[in-house]
């Protein structure tokens, strides 16, 4: 009996203590999972091929796929408990945990479980993208040997900051926060560096070799060490300052952002094929709508815009809109002194759809936003990441034949679409038809605005009427 409770004891241990076993994380590990979007932009199916050829090498694909995956809920929940994520910190305690649990951790191998874990939606495409470009750095950075540029050059880049009068101090800040730093031990320094590359192009201009001199004439001022030049010009070469989004923005964007307004979300049996984020990307670079969400906006702002749609909706499925003229007459008249005006259904649609575009004037000319543009399909993108509005929804709206007809006038589909289902749009029908409806209307009304050659000099998105 006594050996019998000391193999339970240790079967328990093994379960509680060992990185393997562990079941629950203070970091939330279904942050990371896909529920957004049912097509993978990351790979063909000839690369999950052979990805899957390469792994099966090194033993039972599953077993690997979820042993390396608890591995990085692992990592992630250290973070979490220093409420710091940086993306080399990420990567160097997984891969040390790989390593020491004997799975394949080499670069070609790694690559291939982001495959796999994103075929099996235990991740999604933009975190594949973070974790190649943290991975790809970090052997970068172990066979880096960086050099400096000739003294003659230095002085032309001396001569700028003289040019636009930029003191010693301005430029020593940007410097700052890498002493102590090296390629061998870069901290948490990859959002700083993107910082410190914007203020020297900001200088000097855009391009390499101008941030290298920048870089050459801090170390002939003592403003870098040799040890962090390396760092810095190893960065430069693997273009980390157009790395278009870092580990911290993508947690940040997913703890305050993520379906935050969603009830109960969707299983990823639930997403289909044929939707927005599957099938629409951003020319010329490729990039799908949410991808574009992510690289411009941040928490605060993706849950502002898609605070917009949630506003427009409610005005669309209002009971009743009304406008009420109070009339400057005499208190003696035996005249009314106000008029009440009932808005049509369709005149309730209109407003709310001109007021939708006042809206995001002047949210994009707000404090927050700096006059970036925000377009429909922000909207729309914003409105899926929070929860407002799911993939099935969405769908729903793009099969909607007559609004998506090219042979229909772009006008015409708006006003016969309206009067199609009893005279009135489908917005004012029970749920969640109305939901799709204003979807489709709004995200047709975008289209339209950005396709009509000649636009109306009376439709002034400043103003609802």
């Amino acid at each position: 009996m006594k050996n019998k409770n000391i193999c339970t004891l240790a079967v328990l241990s093994a379960l509680l203590f060992s990185p393997l076993g562990a079941t629950s994380f203070a970091f939330d590990l279904s942050l990371l999972k896909n529920d957004k979007e049912a097509q993978s932009h990351t790979y063909t199916a000839r690369s999950l091929r052979h990805a899957e050829a390469q792994l099966s090498a090194h033993g039972d694909i599953p077993n690997i796929s979820e042993k390396s995956y608890a591995i990085l809920g692992q990592s992630f929940n250290l973070l979490e408990d220093k409420k710091d994520f940086c993306d080399l910190n990420l990567f160097r305690l997984f891969l040390g945990d790989m390593e020491r649990a004997g799975l394949p951790a080499d670069l070609s191998s790694l690559k291939n479980i982001f495959i796999v874990w994103r075929s099996q939606n235990k991740i999604d495409d933009i975190f594949v993208k973070v974790l190649n470009q943290i991975a790809t750095l970090h052997f970068e950075l172990i066979v880096a040997s960086p050099t400096a540029v000739a003294n003659q050059d230095i002085g032309s880049m001396e001569q700028t900051l003289k040019n636009k009068e930029i003191n010693e101090q301005t430029f020593a800040s940007i410097y700052s926060g890498y002493a102590h730093l090296s390629v061998q031990n870069p901290g948490c320094s990859i959002d700083n560096w993107i910082r410190s590359a914007g203020m020297i192009e900001e200088i000097e201009g855009r391009g390499v070799k101008k941030i290298t001199l920048a870089n050459s004439l801090a170390l002939s001022k003592n403003l870098l060490t040799t040890d962090n030049f390396a760092l810095l010009e190893t960065y430069l070469k693997n273009d980390v300052q157009n790395w278009q989004i870092t580990l911290n923005k993508y947690i940040s964007i997913l703890k305050q952002s993520k379906n935050r307004s969603r009830v109960s979300p969707l299983r990823n049996e639930d997403l289909e094929p044929n939707t927005l984020s599957s099938k629409l990307q951003k020319r010329p670079r490729g990039e799908t709508y949410r991808e574009s969400l992510y690289y411009r906006f941040n928490a605060t702002q993706i849950n502002m815009i898609s605070s917009l749609l949630k506003k427009a909706y409610e005005r669309m499925d209002a009971a009743k809109s009304e406008i009420v003229i109070t009339f400057n007459r005499a208190k003696d008249t035996k005249l009314p002194e106000k008029e009440t005006y009932l808005l049509s259904p369709m005149e309730q649609f209109r407003m709310a759809s001109k007021m939708l575009r006042k809206d995001m004037v002047e949210l994009s000319q707000s404090s927050f936003f700096q006059g970036m543009a925000i377009s429909h399909e922000d909207l729309i993108t914003a409105a899926m990441e929070t929860g407002l509005i799911n993939e099935t929804l969405l769908d729903s709206a793009m099969k909607i034949d007559d609004l998506w007809n090219p042979y229909v006038p772009t006008w015409k589909k708006i006003s016969d679409y309206a009067l199609q289902v009893t005279g009135t749009a489908s917005i004012f029908l029970p749920p969640p038809y109305n939901v799709i409806g204003s979807i489709a209307l709004i995200f047709l009304s975008g289209q339209i605005s950005k396709k009509t050659a000649t636009p109306n000099p009376m439709d002034n998105p400043n103003v609802i009427f």
